[in-house]
C-alpha cells in the first residue's frame, strides 16, 4: 500500500518481557504518520517484528518514492530533486493510553514529554539504518547509513542533532532514482547481568567499532516488561541546496591546480551547508570552496581524498548567502566528473594554486558544465 504524504515520522517501540527463565523481547513498528512533500511512503501502518531473543537481528523495511506528479513536473515546476535526512530521538507515551505517543520536546538541552506522558526506555541506539536499493542511472547517492550500537552512554538533545547520528537520502527524477528502500535492523540488547559471553563480540561486530564499550549498551533490568521506543523522523531538506544530481557523468577535467565554480544552482537564501555529497571518478585529492556573487572566496575545505570511486559524503558546516555558489579546486586533474551543458561555469588559470579566503578568483574563462555534487 502507498499513501501520498507531506512529511514522515516513523515511531518504533520494543516490548521487553520475560518467559521461561530467560529474557524475551518483542518488537513492533507502530504509529506511522505522514510528512514529506511530493513523496509516497510505504507501507502505511504497523510493521510487526514479533517475539525475539537478545542478540537476534531483525530487519524491517520502508520505502520513500517520488510521486507521479513530482516526476511529471521535474525540470519545469520543480527541480526534480528530493534531499532528506533521517533523525532520531526518544519517544513519549501517554500515561493512560499506550497507543498514544505525544511528540517529545527539547527544554534547555533535555528531552521532556508533554504533561500526562513520560519517556519510554530508549531503543534508537539498537537500530541500524541503511538504504539498500540501486539508485537508477544516478549510481549510489545516499548516505553511508548508520550501524546499530551508537550514541551511548549519554544521549542528549545535542546527540540527536549530531551529523554522525543521522542518515541521508537523495532522490532524482533525472537520474531515474525514483525510490529509496531503507532497512531498519534491530540488534536486540541483553539485560545487564544476563548477557551471553559473546555479547562484547556481538556489539563490536555489529557496530563496526572495535573500540566500543559493550557495557554501555546493555538494557536496564529495571525496564523488564516495559515498552522501549524510538522516534525516527524524516526531514525534507530539498528547498535549500547548492549543486546538482550526484550521478555518474562521463568527463573529468584534464587541467590541474585550478578552480572551477559550478553556477547551476546557487544558494536560494541564507543558510548553512552541513553535508556535501559527490561522485568521485577517481581518488585524486581536491577541495570544495564557496564563493559569493562576485567570486570572492568565502570558505575553503580541507583537502579531501575520496574513499571510493562512486558516491562519497562529507559532513562539514559553512554559512552561505543567496546567490553564492560552490566550486571545486583540483590539485591534480579533475576528481568529480561533469557533463557538458548547463550554466556557464567560470574557471581559473592552471597553476593558480589553492584559493585563499577573502581573495577574488582570477578568472581565465567560462564553460557550460554540470558537476556531480550537491551540498545542503
Amino acid at each position: 500500500m502507498k499513501k501520498k504524504i507531506s512529511k514522515t515520522i516513523v515511531t518504533m517501540s520494543l516490548l521487553i518481557i520475560a518467559a521461561m527463565g530467560f529474557s524475551l523481547l518483542e518488537a513492533r513498528l507502530i504509529n506511522v504518520v505522514a510528512r514529506i512533500i511530493e513523496v509516497e511512503f510505504s507501507p502505511v501502518g504497523p510493521l510487526e517484528y514479533g517475539a525475539v531473543f537478545p542478540q537476534e537481528k531483525l530487519d524491517k523495511t520502508f520505502s520513500i518514492t517520488l510521486s507521479q506528479s513530482f516526476i511529471a513536473g521535474a525540470g519545469t515546476v520543480n527541480s526534480g530533486l528530493i534531499n532528506y535526512v533521517i533523525k532520531q530521538r526518544p519517544e513519549c507515551v501517554n500515561n493512560s493510553n499506550p497507543n498514544d505517543h505525544p511528540r517529545v520536546d527539547e527544554v534547555s538541552g533535555n528531552f521532556v514529554c508533554p504533561a500526562g506522558s513520560h519517556l519510554m526506555p530508549f531503543l534508537c541506539p539498537y537500530l541500524s539504518k541503511h538504504e539498500i536499493t540501486a539508485d537508477g542511472t544516478a549510481g549510489e547517492n545516499d548516505g553511508l547509513g548508520l550501524n546499530a550500537f551508537h550514541g551511548l552512554p549519554n544521549w542528549t538533545a545535542a546527540t540527536t542533532l549530531t551529523l554522525s547520528q543521522q542518515t541521508y537520502g537523495h532522490l532524482s527524477a533525472a537520474g531515474n532514482d525514483l525510490a529509496d528502500q531503507w532497512d531498519i535492523n534491530l540488534d536486540v540488547p541483553c539485560f545487564n547481568g544476563s548477557c551471553a559471553q559473546d555479547w562484547p563480540d556481538f556489539v563490536k561486530n555489529q557496530s563496526g567499532n572495535p573500540g566500543i564499550n559493550p557495557a554501555d549498551y546493555t538494557a536496564d533490568p529495571a525496564s523488564l516488561g516495559v515498552v522501549y521506543g524510538c522516534d525516527l523522523w524524516i526531514e525534507d531538506t530539498s528547498n535549500f541546496f547548492v549543486g546538482n544530481d550526484v550521478t555518474i557523468r562521463s568527463e573529468v577535467d584534464t587541467r590541474s591546480d585550478f578552480t572551477i565554480v559550478d553556477t547551476n544552482h546557487p544558494a536560494s537564501g541564507a543558510g548553512t551547508l552541513t553535508l556535501f555529497q559527490y561522485y568521485a571518478g577517481n581518488l585524486n585529492p581536491f577541495r570544495f570552496i564557496v564563493v559569493d556573487t562576485a567570486n570572492v572566496v568565502k570558505w575553503v575545505s580541507p583537502q579531501l581524498t575520496p574513499l571510493i570511486v562512486g558516491v562519497n559524503t562529507v559532513a562539514t558546516s559553512t554559512a552561505v548567502q543567496a546567490g553564492w555558489n560552490v566550486g571545486l579546486y583540483f590539485a591534480n586533474t579533475g576528481t568529480i566528473p561533469y557533463a557538458s551543458g548547463g550554466a556557464l561555469d567560470p574557471y581559473t588559470f592552471g597553476g593558480s594554486g589553492v584559493p585563499i579566503m577573502g581573495n577574488t578568483l582570477v578568472i581565465d574563462n567560462s564553460v557550460n558544465r554540470t558537476y556531480s555534487f550537491i551540498a545542503y
